[in-house]
Protein backbone atom coordinates (compact mmCIF):
# COMPACT_ATOMS: atom_id res chain seq x y z
CA UNK A 1 0.00 0.00 0.00
CA UNK A 2 0.78 3.52 -0.86
CA UNK A 3 2.36 5.26 2.25
CA UNK A 4 3.83 8.84 3.25
CA UNK A 5 6.43 10.01 1.50
CA UNK A 6 9.45 9.22 4.07
CA UNK A 7 12.62 11.84 4.90
CA UNK A 8 15.03 11.40 1.76
CA UNK A 9 18.82 13.47 1.77
CA UNK A 10 20.19 15.75 -0.67
CA UNK A 11 21.91 12.68 -2.49
CA UNK A 12 17.88 11.36 -2.94
CA UNK A 13 17.66 13.79 -5.29
CA UNK A 14 14.64 13.34 -7.87
CA UNK A 15 15.24 10.57 -10.14
CA UNK A 16 12.97 8.62 -12.58
CA UNK A 17 12.12 4.98 -11.91
CA UNK A 18 10.81 2.60 -14.69
CA UNK A 19 8.15 0.20 -13.41
CA UNK A 20 7.77 -3.15 -15.77
CA UNK A 21 4.88 -5.05 -14.89
CA UNK A 22 2.59 -6.87 -16.72
CA UNK A 23 -0.61 -5.86 -14.15
CA UNK A 24 -1.97 -2.26 -13.93
CA UNK A 25 -2.64 -2.50 -11.08
CA UNK A 26 0.25 -3.32 -9.73
CA UNK A 27 2.56 -0.16 -11.61
CA UNK A 28 -0.66 2.12 -9.79
CA UNK A 29 0.76 0.99 -6.61
CA UNK A 30 4.61 1.71 -7.37
CA UNK A 31 3.67 4.67 -9.03
CA UNK A 32 1.41 6.01 -5.80
CA UNK A 33 4.66 4.88 -3.61
CA UNK A 34 7.55 6.62 -5.67
CA UNK A 35 5.50 9.63 -7.37
CA UNK A 36 6.14 12.14 -4.23
CA UNK A 37 10.35 11.11 -4.20
CA UNK A 38 10.29 10.83 -7.85
CA UNK A 39 9.40 10.93 -11.35
CA UNK A 40 8.04 7.37 -12.46
CA UNK A 41 7.03 5.60 -15.92
CA UNK A 42 5.97 2.62 -16.51
CA UNK A 43 5.84 -0.60 -19.17
CA UNK A 44 4.00 -3.65 -19.42
CA UNK A 45 6.58 -5.54 -21.48
CA UNK A 46 10.35 -5.43 -21.54
CA UNK A 47 9.81 -4.33 -25.56
CA UNK A 48 7.87 -1.44 -24.42
CA UNK A 49 10.98 -1.04 -21.07
CA UNK A 50 13.52 -1.24 -23.78
CA UNK A 51 11.39 1.58 -26.10
CA UNK A 52 11.01 4.14 -23.67
CA UNK A 53 14.63 3.41 -22.35
CA UNK A 54 15.93 4.43 -25.50
CA UNK A 55 14.30 7.89 -25.59
CA UNK A 56 14.72 9.03 -22.12
CA UNK A 57 16.93 8.46 -18.96
CA UNK A 58 16.65 6.01 -16.42
CA UNK A 59 17.89 6.01 -13.68
CA UNK A 60 16.31 3.22 -11.24
CA UNK A 61 14.06 -0.52 -12.56
CA UNK A 62 11.22 -2.43 -10.75
CA UNK A 63 10.80 -5.58 -12.91
CA UNK A 64 8.40 -8.23 -12.06
CA UNK A 65 9.58 -11.28 -12.73
CA UNK A 66 6.09 -13.15 -13.86
CA UNK A 67 5.64 -16.81 -13.95
CA UNK A 68 5.69 -17.49 -17.54
CA UNK A 69 7.26 -14.53 -18.14
CA UNK A 70 11.28 -14.77 -19.62
CA UNK A 71 11.97 -11.57 -16.94
CA UNK A 72 15.72 -12.79 -16.75
CA UNK A 73 16.59 -12.29 -20.49
CA UNK A 74 14.79 -9.08 -19.91
CA UNK A 75 17.08 -7.53 -17.27
CA UNK A 76 20.19 -8.90 -19.52
CA UNK A 77 18.62 -6.79 -22.12
CA UNK A 78 17.95 -4.03 -20.40
CA UNK A 79 21.30 -3.88 -18.77
CA UNK A 80 22.87 -4.49 -22.30
CA UNK A 81 20.84 -1.63 -23.32
CA UNK A 82 22.32 0.97 -21.05
CA UNK A 83 25.79 2.43 -21.25
CA UNK A 84 25.83 3.49 -17.76
CA UNK A 85 25.36 1.82 -14.26
CA UNK A 86 21.37 0.86 -14.24
CA UNK A 87 20.07 -0.72 -10.99
CA UNK A 88 17.76 -3.08 -11.45
CA UNK A 89 15.61 -3.88 -8.64
CA UNK A 90 13.54 -7.53 -9.63
CA UNK A 91 10.27 -8.06 -7.85
CA UNK A 92 8.60 -11.94 -7.60
CA UNK A 93 6.13 -13.61 -5.45
CA UNK A 94 8.54 -16.74 -5.54
CA UNK A 95 11.37 -16.62 -3.06
CA UNK A 96 13.14 -19.64 -3.52
CA UNK A 97 17.13 -18.89 -3.69
CA UNK A 98 17.37 -20.98 -6.49
CA UNK A 99 15.43 -17.92 -8.24
CA UNK A 100 17.14 -15.29 -6.56
CA UNK A 101 20.43 -16.96 -7.87
CA UNK A 102 19.42 -16.57 -11.14
CA UNK A 103 18.00 -13.23 -10.91
CA UNK A 104 21.18 -12.26 -10.06
CA UNK A 105 23.10 -13.93 -12.20
CA UNK A 106 21.12 -12.15 -14.51
CA UNK A 107 22.92 -8.59 -13.64
CA UNK A 108 19.89 -7.79 -11.44
CA UNK A 109 21.00 -5.83 -8.46
CA UNK A 110 18.31 -7.23 -5.72
CA UNK A 111 15.61 -9.56 -5.10
CA UNK A 112 12.51 -8.57 -3.29
CA UNK A 113 10.08 -10.73 -2.53
CA UNK A 114 6.06 -9.85 -2.85
CA UNK A 115 4.35 -8.55 -0.98
CA UNK A 116 7.42 -6.26 -0.67
CA UNK A 117 6.78 -3.45 2.31
CA UNK A 118 6.46 0.21 0.47
CA UNK A 119 9.08 1.27 2.86
CA UNK A 120 11.52 -1.22 2.57
CA UNK A 121 11.10 -0.40 -1.19
CA UNK A 122 11.60 2.48 -0.75
CA UNK A 123 14.81 2.94 1.37
CA UNK A 124 16.37 0.29 -1.15
CA UNK A 125 15.62 2.32 -3.93
CA UNK A 126 17.68 5.36 -2.59
CA UNK A 127 20.51 3.32 -1.58
CA UNK A 128 20.86 2.09 -5.51
CA UNK A 129 19.90 5.78 -6.66
CA UNK A 130 22.40 7.14 -4.71
CA UNK A 131 24.75 4.62 -6.16
CA UNK A 132 23.38 5.54 -9.43
CA UNK A 133 23.88 9.59 -8.86
CA UNK A 134 28.10 8.34 -7.66
CA UNK A 135 28.64 6.72 -11.05
CA UNK A 136 26.94 9.88 -13.34
CA UNK A 137 29.43 12.12 -10.97
CA UNK A 138 32.70 10.09 -11.76
CA UNK A 139 31.86 9.75 -15.78
CA UNK A 140 31.26 13.83 -15.34
CA UNK A 141 34.83 14.08 -13.33
CA UNK A 142 36.22 11.59 -15.64
CA UNK A 143 35.60 13.43 -18.86
CA UNK A 144 36.13 16.86 -17.08
CA UNK A 145 39.23 15.54 -16.86
CA UNK A 146 40.20 13.67 -19.96
CA UNK A 147 38.99 17.40 -21.56
CA UNK A 148 42.05 19.28 -19.01
CA UNK A 149 44.32 16.51 -20.76
CA UNK A 150 43.73 17.06 -23.93
CA UNK A 151 44.02 20.86 -23.76
CA UNK A 152 47.05 20.50 -22.27
CA UNK A 153 48.20 18.49 -24.99
CA UNK A 154 47.06 21.14 -27.91
CA UNK A 155 48.52 23.92 -25.88
CA UNK A 156 51.51 21.94 -25.27
CA UNK A 157 52.39 20.59 -28.77
CA UNK A 158 53.99 24.45 -30.28
CA UNK A 159 56.16 25.32 -27.43
CA UNK A 160 57.20 21.87 -27.24
CA UNK A 161 58.32 21.77 -30.98
CA UNK A 162 60.00 24.46 -30.43
CA UNK A 163 61.87 23.69 -27.87
CA UNK A 164 62.91 20.14 -29.86
CA UNK A 165 63.96 22.16 -32.80
CA UNK A 166 66.51 24.65 -30.77
CA UNK A 167 68.03 21.49 -28.49
CA UNK A 168 68.39 19.25 -32.01
CA UNK A 169 70.62 22.53 -33.34
CA UNK A 170 72.32 22.67 -30.09
CA UNK A 171 73.35 19.00 -30.37
CA UNK A 172 74.84 19.54 -33.89
CA UNK A 173 76.34 22.88 -33.43
CA UNK A 174 77.63 23.39 -30.04
CA UNK A 175 81.78 22.53 -29.54
CA UNK A 176 81.97 21.45 -26.06
CA UNK A 177 81.46 18.03 -24.93
CA UNK A 178 80.11 18.66 -22.03
CA UNK A 179 77.91 21.34 -23.16
CA UNK A 180 76.69 18.75 -25.85
CA UNK A 181 75.70 15.79 -23.36
CA UNK A 182 73.99 18.19 -21.17
CA UNK A 183 71.84 19.22 -24.54
CA UNK A 184 71.50 15.56 -25.54
CA UNK A 185 69.83 15.19 -21.79
CA UNK A 186 67.61 17.39 -22.24
CA UNK A 187 66.46 16.31 -25.78
CA UNK A 188 66.16 13.02 -24.85
CA UNK A 189 63.37 14.45 -22.05
CA UNK A 190 61.83 16.26 -24.41
CA UNK A 191 61.32 13.43 -27.14
CA UNK A 192 59.96 11.53 -24.34
CA UNK A 193 57.34 14.29 -23.45
CA UNK A 194 56.65 14.42 -27.14
CA UNK A 195 56.04 10.60 -26.74
CA UNK A 196 53.66 11.08 -24.22
CA UNK A 197 51.47 13.79 -25.93
CA UNK A 198 51.78 11.39 -29.03
CA UNK A 199 50.24 8.22 -26.81
CA UNK A 200 47.37 11.11 -25.87
CA UNK A 201 46.24 11.62 -28.81
CA UNK A 202 46.42 8.33 -30.15
CA UNK A 203 44.03 6.75 -26.85
CA UNK A 204 41.82 9.87 -27.60
CA UNK A 205 41.17 9.40 -31.36
CA UNK A 206 41.20 5.53 -30.66
CA UNK A 207 38.63 5.64 -27.98
CA UNK A 208 36.71 8.26 -31.04
CA UNK A 209 37.45 5.87 -33.28
CA UNK A 210 38.58 8.46 -35.50
CA UNK A 211 41.94 6.97 -35.84
CA UNK A 212 42.59 5.61 -39.37
CA UNK A 213 44.93 2.53 -39.68
CA UNK A 214 47.20 1.85 -42.24
CA UNK A 215 47.79 -1.90 -42.10
CA UNK A 216 50.77 -3.42 -44.25
CA UNK A 217 52.10 -7.09 -44.78
CA UNK A 218 55.55 -7.50 -42.88
CA UNK A 219 57.45 -8.92 -40.70
CA UNK A 220 56.49 -8.80 -37.03
CA UNK A 221 59.87 -9.94 -36.10
CA UNK A 222 61.25 -6.83 -37.43
CA UNK A 223 59.18 -4.42 -36.04
CA UNK A 224 59.54 -5.56 -32.40
CA UNK A 225 63.35 -5.45 -33.22
CA UNK A 226 63.21 -2.31 -34.57
CA UNK A 227 61.07 -0.82 -31.38
CA UNK A 228 63.39 -2.23 -29.00
CA UNK A 229 66.40 -0.97 -30.09
CA UNK A 230 65.98 2.21 -29.02
CA UNK A 231 65.94 1.14 -25.62
CA UNK A 232 68.58 -0.97 -25.10
CA UNK A 233 70.73 2.16 -23.99
CA UNK A 234 67.61 2.09 -21.27
CA UNK A 235 68.56 -1.28 -20.40
CA UNK A 236 72.13 -0.77 -20.01
CA UNK A 237 71.60 2.09 -17.93
CA UNK A 238 69.40 0.00 -15.15
CA UNK A 239 72.28 -2.50 -15.41
CA UNK A 240 69.40 -4.43 -16.96
CA UNK A 241 69.81 -7.29 -20.11
CA UNK A 242 67.02 -6.97 -22.49
CA UNK A 243 66.89 -10.16 -24.36
CA UNK A 244 64.94 -10.30 -28.00
CA UNK A 245 63.42 -13.07 -29.86
CA UNK A 246 61.71 -12.16 -32.20
CA UNK A 247 62.04 -14.39 -36.13
CA UNK A 248 62.16 -11.96 -39.26
CA UNK A 249 59.26 -15.14 -41.02
CA UNK A 250 56.87 -14.42 -37.91
CA UNK A 251 54.45 -11.58 -40.34
CA UNK A 252 51.16 -9.96 -39.87
CA UNK A 253 49.27 -6.96 -41.83
CA UNK A 254 49.68 -4.20 -38.99
CA UNK A 255 49.56 -0.87 -38.10
CA UNK A 256 53.44 0.10 -37.92
CA UNK A 257 53.42 3.07 -35.95
CA UNK A 258 50.53 2.11 -33.75
CA UNK A 259 52.22 -1.56 -33.02
CA UNK A 260 55.20 0.29 -32.96
CA UNK A 261 54.49 2.28 -30.01
CA UNK A 262 52.77 0.03 -28.34
CA UNK A 263 55.47 -2.67 -27.96
CA UNK A 264 57.65 0.16 -26.89
CA UNK A 265 55.40 0.89 -23.90
CA UNK A 266 55.22 -2.42 -23.10
CA UNK A 267 59.23 -2.86 -22.64
CA UNK A 268 59.29 0.77 -21.22
CA UNK A 269 57.21 -0.71 -18.37
CA UNK A 270 59.02 -4.07 -17.80
CA UNK A 271 62.28 -2.05 -18.11
CA UNK A 272 61.20 0.45 -14.83
CA UNK A 273 60.35 -2.79 -13.09
CA UNK A 274 62.61 -5.37 -12.88
CA UNK A 275 66.50 -5.64 -11.69
CA UNK A 276 67.98 -8.26 -13.92
CA UNK A 277 66.19 -9.45 -17.37
CA UNK A 278 63.42 -8.01 -19.88
CA UNK A 279 62.68 -10.71 -22.41
CA UNK A 280 60.44 -10.29 -25.88
CA UNK A 281 59.17 -13.01 -27.69
CA UNK A 282 57.33 -13.13 -30.52
CA UNK A 283 54.93 -15.83 -31.52
CA UNK A 284 52.97 -16.66 -35.19
CA UNK A 285 49.11 -17.08 -33.98
CA UNK A 286 47.50 -18.13 -37.16
CA UNK A 287 47.47 -14.97 -39.35
CA UNK A 288 48.35 -12.80 -36.38
CA UNK A 289 51.17 -12.42 -34.08
CA UNK A 290 51.40 -12.67 -30.13
CA UNK A 291 53.91 -10.47 -28.50
CA UNK A 292 55.56 -11.28 -24.77
CA UNK A 293 57.49 -9.05 -22.86
CA UNK A 294 58.56 -11.06 -19.77
CA UNK A 295 60.59 -8.92 -16.92
CA UNK A 296 61.67 -10.63 -13.39
CA UNK A 297 60.73 -8.14 -11.22
CA UNK A 298 58.61 -7.38 -8.36
CA UNK A 299 55.10 -8.90 -10.23
CA UNK A 300 51.71 -7.66 -9.80
CA UNK A 301 49.36 -8.79 -7.11
CA UNK A 302 46.60 -10.70 -8.30
CA UNK A 303 43.48 -8.40 -7.56
CA UNK A 304 44.75 -5.98 -9.85
CA UNK A 305 45.73 -8.15 -13.25
CA UNK A 306 42.43 -7.49 -14.61
CA UNK A 307 42.95 -3.07 -14.03
CA UNK A 308 46.48 -3.04 -15.13
CA UNK A 309 45.20 -2.29 -18.71
CA UNK A 310 43.15 0.79 -17.14
CA UNK A 311 43.52 4.46 -18.00
CA UNK A 312 44.69 6.64 -15.71
CA UNK A 313 45.51 4.01 -13.12
CA UNK A 314 48.50 2.46 -10.37
CA UNK A 315 49.35 -0.99 -9.66
CA UNK A 316 51.25 -1.51 -6.34
CA UNK A 317 54.36 -4.19 -7.10
CA UNK A 318 53.98 -7.11 -4.56
CA UNK A 319 56.60 -6.97 -2.43
CA UNK A 320 57.84 -3.16 -2.31
CA UNK A 321 56.00 0.08 -1.53
CA UNK A 322 57.22 1.68 -4.53
CA UNK A 323 53.88 2.29 -6.94
CA UNK A 324 53.54 1.16 -10.75
CA UNK A 325 52.64 3.83 -12.55
CA UNK A 326 49.92 3.36 -15.47
CA UNK A 327 48.69 6.17 -16.85
CA UNK A 328 48.38 6.10 -20.31
CA UNK A 329 50.90 3.83 -21.74
CA UNK A 330 49.30 0.46 -21.25
CA UNK A 331 46.19 1.92 -21.66
CA UNK A 332 47.23 2.51 -25.58
CA UNK A 333 48.66 -0.67 -25.42
CA UNK A 334 45.17 -2.56 -25.12
CA UNK A 335 43.46 0.21 -27.55
CA UNK A 336 45.95 -1.12 -29.89
CA UNK A 337 45.14 -4.65 -29.75
CA UNK A 338 41.48 -4.10 -29.84
CA UNK A 339 41.97 -2.14 -33.24
CA UNK A 340 43.90 -4.97 -34.40
CA UNK A 341 40.77 -7.48 -32.95
CA UNK A 342 43.23 -8.97 -30.29
CA UNK A 343 43.60 -8.13 -26.74
CA UNK A 344 45.74 -7.82 -23.55
CA UNK A 345 46.53 -10.24 -20.96
CA UNK A 346 48.46 -10.06 -17.49
CA UNK A 347 50.06 -13.07 -15.73
CA UNK A 348 52.99 -13.81 -13.46
CA UNK A 349 56.17 -15.56 -15.18
CA UNK A 350 57.18 -19.03 -15.04
CA UNK A 351 58.04 -19.46 -11.03
CA UNK A 352 55.93 -16.39 -9.77
CA UNK A 353 59.50 -14.15 -10.05
CA UNK A 354 57.96 -11.41 -12.21
CA UNK A 355 55.66 -11.01 -14.77
CA UNK A 356 54.74 -11.22 -18.51
CA UNK A 357 52.58 -8.96 -20.41
CA UNK A 358 51.11 -10.32 -23.78
CA UNK A 359 49.70 -8.43 -26.71
CA UNK A 360 47.61 -10.18 -29.04
CA UNK A 361 47.56 -8.69 -32.48
CA UNK A 362 44.89 -9.82 -35.19
CA UNK A 363 46.26 -9.59 -38.69
CA UNK A 364 43.93 -6.31 -40.58
CA UNK A 365 42.80 -7.36 -43.85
Amino acid sequence: MPFDAIPVSDAAARATILVVDDDAAARGIARQTFESLHDVVEADDISAALSLMARQRVDLVLLNLAPGADGLAGCRAMKAASKEYLPVLLLSALGRQEERNAGLEAGGDDFLVKPVDGHELVLRAAKFLELRRHERALRELAALRDGLVNQLVHDLRNPLAAALSALRFLVREVGDADAEEDARLALDSAQKVNELLDDVVHVRMLEEGTLTLAPEVMSAGALVRDATEPLRQMAAERRVTLEVNAALEVTASLDRRLVRRAVQNLVTNALKYTRKQVRVDVVQRGPGVEVHVTDYGLGVPDEVKLVLFEKYGTVGPRFANTRRGVGVGLYLVRLVAVAHGGDVAVEDSEGGAGTVLRLSLGSLT
